[in-house]
Protein backbone atom coordinates (compact mmCIF):
# COMPACT_ATOMS: atom_id res chain seq x y z
CA UNK A 1 0.00 0.00 0.00
CA UNK A 2 2.72 2.73 0.25
CA UNK A 3 4.46 1.48 -2.51
CA UNK A 4 1.46 2.11 -4.50
CA UNK A 5 1.03 5.21 -2.79
CA UNK A 6 4.43 6.41 -3.36
CA UNK A 7 4.24 5.57 -6.74
CA UNK A 8 1.13 7.72 -7.14
CA UNK A 9 2.74 10.74 -5.39
CA UNK A 10 5.39 10.59 -7.93
CA UNK A 11 3.69 10.33 -10.89
CA UNK A 12 1.53 13.56 -10.42
CA UNK A 13 4.31 15.48 -9.03
CA UNK A 14 6.04 14.55 -13.12
CA UNK A 15 2.57 14.87 -14.58
CA UNK A 16 2.36 18.63 -12.40
CA UNK A 17 6.04 19.30 -13.41
CA UNK A 18 5.70 18.68 -17.29
CA UNK A 19 2.38 20.63 -17.38
CA UNK A 20 3.98 23.77 -15.55
CA UNK A 21 6.80 23.13 -18.11
CA UNK A 22 4.40 23.37 -21.06
CA UNK A 23 2.81 26.15 -20.14
CA UNK A 24 3.87 29.02 -22.19
CA UNK A 25 5.34 32.17 -20.73
CA UNK A 26 2.77 35.74 -20.74
CA UNK A 27 2.93 37.77 -23.61
CA UNK A 28 4.48 41.05 -22.99
CA UNK A 29 1.55 43.56 -23.73
CA UNK A 30 1.65 47.42 -24.85
CA UNK A 31 0.22 49.52 -21.95
CA UNK A 32 -1.47 51.87 -23.99
CA UNK A 33 -4.85 51.46 -26.26
CA UNK A 34 -6.11 54.03 -28.83
CA UNK A 35 -8.76 54.71 -31.27
CA UNK A 36 -7.91 56.70 -34.30
CA UNK A 37 -10.82 59.84 -33.99
CA UNK A 38 -9.24 61.83 -36.89
CA UNK A 39 -6.46 62.10 -39.15
CA UNK A 40 -3.96 64.84 -41.39
CA UNK A 41 -1.74 64.14 -43.33
CA UNK A 42 1.83 65.69 -44.39
CA UNK A 43 4.30 65.32 -46.76
CA UNK A 44 6.71 63.23 -43.96
CA UNK A 45 4.44 62.51 -41.23
CA UNK A 46 1.15 61.47 -40.06
CA UNK A 47 -1.00 63.26 -37.61
CA UNK A 48 -3.35 61.39 -35.67
CA UNK A 49 -6.21 62.53 -32.66
CA UNK A 50 -6.58 59.89 -31.15
CA UNK A 51 -9.03 58.35 -28.06
CA UNK A 52 -8.23 56.53 -24.62
CA UNK A 53 -9.96 55.39 -22.37
CA UNK A 54 -8.55 56.01 -18.86
CA UNK A 55 -10.15 55.45 -15.85
CA UNK A 56 -13.70 54.46 -17.63
CA UNK A 57 -13.34 58.18 -19.03
CA UNK A 58 -12.19 58.80 -22.82
CA UNK A 59 -9.35 61.06 -23.19
CA UNK A 60 -8.08 62.34 -26.57
CA UNK A 61 -4.56 63.48 -27.63
CA UNK A 62 -2.83 64.20 -30.80
CA UNK A 63 0.57 62.06 -32.35
CA UNK A 64 2.50 62.58 -34.74
CA UNK A 65 4.57 59.59 -36.57
CA UNK A 66 6.02 58.57 -39.82
CA UNK A 67 3.48 58.31 -42.88
CA UNK A 68 1.37 55.26 -42.40
CA UNK A 69 -1.86 54.42 -43.86
CA UNK A 70 -4.28 55.33 -41.21
CA UNK A 71 -8.26 55.38 -40.85
CA UNK A 72 -10.89 56.43 -38.45
CA UNK A 73 -11.77 53.92 -35.80
CA UNK A 74 -8.53 51.92 -36.59
CA UNK A 75 -7.11 50.56 -33.59
CA UNK A 76 -3.54 50.62 -32.57
CA UNK A 77 -1.20 50.40 -29.29
CA UNK A 78 1.82 51.67 -28.28
CA UNK A 79 4.14 51.75 -24.84
CA UNK A 80 6.25 55.48 -25.17
CA UNK A 81 6.97 58.16 -26.73
CA UNK A 82 8.25 61.98 -26.66
CA UNK A 83 5.76 64.13 -25.21
CA UNK A 84 5.33 67.70 -26.14
CA UNK A 85 4.15 70.80 -24.99
CA UNK A 86 3.73 73.41 -27.58
CA UNK A 87 4.56 72.64 -30.69
CA UNK A 88 4.02 74.31 -34.08
CA UNK A 89 3.96 72.54 -37.47
CA UNK A 90 5.60 75.21 -40.11
CA UNK A 91 3.78 72.66 -43.01
CA UNK A 92 0.12 72.73 -41.32
CA UNK A 93 0.87 76.29 -39.65
CA UNK A 94 -0.89 74.62 -36.53
CA UNK A 95 0.00 75.35 -33.34
CA UNK A 96 -0.70 71.77 -30.90
CA UNK A 97 -0.79 72.37 -27.00
CA UNK A 98 -0.10 68.55 -26.15
CA UNK A 99 1.48 65.98 -29.01
CA UNK A 100 2.89 62.76 -28.78
CA UNK A 101 5.64 62.12 -31.28
CA UNK A 102 6.31 58.16 -32.27
CA UNK A 103 8.38 55.99 -34.02
CA UNK A 104 5.56 53.40 -34.59
CA UNK A 105 2.23 52.16 -33.70
CA UNK A 106 1.26 48.55 -33.73
CA UNK A 107 -1.94 46.54 -35.01
CA UNK A 108 -1.70 44.01 -32.09
CA UNK A 109 -1.94 44.42 -28.24
CA UNK A 110 0.68 41.59 -28.43
CA UNK A 111 4.39 42.91 -28.03
CA UNK A 112 6.20 41.92 -31.81
CA UNK A 113 7.83 42.78 -34.76
CA UNK A 114 5.54 41.38 -36.71
CA UNK A 115 2.54 43.87 -36.15
CA UNK A 116 4.22 47.15 -35.86
CA UNK A 117 3.72 50.18 -38.19
CA UNK A 118 5.31 51.91 -40.39
CA UNK A 119 7.28 48.58 -40.76
CA UNK A 120 11.17 49.54 -40.69
CA UNK A 121 13.14 50.07 -43.53
CA UNK A 122 16.22 48.69 -44.44
CA UNK A 123 18.93 48.78 -46.55
CA UNK A 124 17.83 52.26 -47.74
CA UNK A 125 21.21 54.03 -48.07
CA UNK A 126 22.75 54.19 -51.18
CA UNK A 127 26.21 52.14 -51.73
CA UNK A 128 27.88 55.52 -52.65
CA UNK A 129 25.93 57.70 -49.95
CA UNK A 130 28.24 59.83 -48.07
CA UNK A 131 28.82 58.60 -44.73
CA UNK A 132 26.51 60.25 -41.66
CA UNK A 133 28.32 63.10 -39.53
CA UNK A 134 29.29 61.95 -36.04
CA UNK A 135 28.94 64.60 -33.39
CA UNK A 136 31.18 64.59 -30.32
CA UNK A 137 30.38 66.81 -27.40
CA UNK A 138 31.46 66.70 -23.80
CA UNK A 139 28.72 67.57 -21.11
CA UNK A 140 29.16 70.73 -19.86
CA UNK A 141 25.84 70.79 -17.32
CA UNK A 142 23.29 68.04 -16.47
CA UNK A 143 19.45 68.96 -16.18
CA UNK A 144 17.56 65.50 -14.71
CA UNK A 145 13.74 65.47 -14.96
CA UNK A 146 11.55 62.86 -14.69
CA UNK A 147 11.90 60.84 -17.87
CA UNK A 148 14.93 63.19 -19.77
CA UNK A 149 17.97 64.55 -19.06
CA UNK A 150 18.60 67.50 -20.18
CA UNK A 151 22.02 68.45 -21.56
CA UNK A 152 24.10 71.32 -22.00
CA UNK A 153 26.90 70.23 -24.81
CA UNK A 154 30.10 71.82 -26.28
CA UNK A 155 31.86 70.44 -29.90
CA UNK A 156 34.34 72.73 -31.00
CA UNK A 157 33.45 76.13 -30.04
CA UNK A 158 29.61 75.78 -30.29
CA UNK A 159 27.16 75.08 -27.63
CA UNK A 160 23.57 73.29 -27.54
CA UNK A 161 21.49 71.61 -25.30
CA UNK A 162 20.44 68.12 -26.20
CA UNK A 163 17.59 66.16 -24.62
CA UNK A 164 17.16 62.26 -24.43
CA UNK A 165 15.41 59.83 -22.66
CA UNK A 166 17.09 59.73 -19.02
CA UNK A 167 20.50 58.60 -18.49
CA UNK A 168 23.00 58.49 -15.82
CA UNK A 169 25.25 61.42 -17.46
CA UNK A 170 27.46 63.45 -15.86
CA UNK A 171 29.73 66.74 -16.28
CA UNK A 172 32.92 66.16 -18.77
CA UNK A 173 31.32 63.33 -20.29
CA UNK A 174 32.12 62.74 -23.50
CA UNK A 175 29.10 61.17 -26.43
CA UNK A 176 29.02 61.00 -29.87
CA UNK A 177 25.70 60.93 -32.01
CA UNK A 178 24.70 60.96 -35.65
CA UNK A 179 20.99 62.44 -35.77
CA UNK A 180 19.17 64.75 -34.06
CA UNK A 181 15.85 66.40 -34.46
CA UNK A 182 16.15 70.48 -33.57
CA UNK A 183 13.24 71.98 -32.16
CA UNK A 184 13.07 75.99 -31.63
CA UNK A 185 11.39 77.86 -28.54
CA UNK A 186 10.52 74.53 -26.91
CA UNK A 187 9.09 74.73 -23.26
CA UNK A 188 9.51 71.78 -20.51
CA UNK A 189 6.24 72.32 -18.57
CA UNK A 190 8.23 70.43 -15.89
CA UNK A 191 11.27 72.26 -15.76
CA UNK A 192 8.96 75.41 -16.24
CA UNK A 193 11.89 76.66 -18.92
CA UNK A 194 12.09 77.96 -22.69
CA UNK A 195 14.93 76.30 -24.56
CA UNK A 196 15.44 79.02 -27.60
CA UNK A 197 16.82 76.01 -29.42
CA UNK A 198 17.43 72.51 -28.16
CA UNK A 199 18.23 69.07 -30.07
CA UNK A 200 16.00 65.84 -29.49
CA UNK A 201 19.11 62.59 -29.85
CA UNK A 202 17.30 59.20 -29.89
CA UNK A 203 20.72 57.89 -28.83
CA UNK A 204 24.00 58.99 -27.00
CA UNK A 205 27.39 57.27 -27.60
CA UNK A 206 30.07 57.17 -24.73
CA UNK A 207 33.46 57.83 -26.27
CA UNK A 208 36.52 57.40 -23.89
CA UNK A 209 38.56 60.45 -23.34
CA UNK A 210 42.52 59.89 -25.55
CA UNK A 211 45.57 61.10 -24.95
CA UNK A 212 47.38 63.92 -26.64
CA UNK A 213 48.01 61.31 -29.67
CA UNK A 214 44.36 60.30 -29.97
CA UNK A 215 45.19 56.76 -28.21
CA UNK A 216 42.70 55.47 -25.50
CA UNK A 217 45.01 53.25 -24.01
CA UNK A 218 45.69 53.62 -20.24
CA UNK A 219 48.51 56.37 -19.40
CA UNK A 220 51.88 54.62 -18.65
CA UNK A 221 53.24 56.16 -15.12
CA UNK A 222 56.05 58.63 -15.15
CA UNK A 223 59.43 57.34 -16.26
CA UNK A 224 57.79 53.96 -17.21
CA UNK A 225 59.40 52.57 -20.27
CA UNK A 226 62.37 54.77 -20.30
CA UNK A 227 65.97 54.69 -20.31
CA UNK A 228 67.94 56.70 -17.89
CA UNK A 229 70.85 59.16 -18.59
CA UNK A 230 73.59 59.50 -16.36
CA UNK A 231 75.67 63.01 -16.31
CA UNK A 232 77.94 61.52 -18.49
CA UNK A 233 75.74 61.01 -20.87
CA UNK A 234 75.69 57.37 -21.02
CA UNK A 235 72.48 55.72 -21.51
CA UNK A 236 71.97 53.13 -18.40
CA UNK A 237 69.35 50.30 -18.73
CA UNK A 238 66.01 50.38 -17.19
CA UNK A 239 65.42 48.45 -13.92
CA UNK A 240 65.55 44.69 -13.90
CA UNK A 241 67.34 45.43 -18.15
CA UNK A 242 70.26 44.01 -19.63
CA UNK A 243 72.35 46.66 -21.68
CA UNK A 244 72.83 46.16 -25.49
CA UNK A 245 76.49 44.38 -25.19
CA UNK A 246 75.23 41.82 -22.35
CA UNK A 247 72.20 40.82 -24.97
Amino acid sequence: MKALSFLIFVFLFCFHSTVYSQTPATPKLYAHKVVVDSIIQTKAYTYLKVVEKIHEKDSSQWMALPLIEAKTRDVYYYDSGLQMGEFYSKELNRKFDQILFLSFLSTSAEVSEKNIIPAPVLDTVPLNAAPAVVHTVVVKEVIQTSGYSYLRVKEGEKEDWIAIVKIPAAVGQTYTYDDAAAMNNFTSKELKRTFETILFVAKLTPKMNAGENGSTSPKKNKGEGKTKKNKSGKIEPAAGGITIAEL
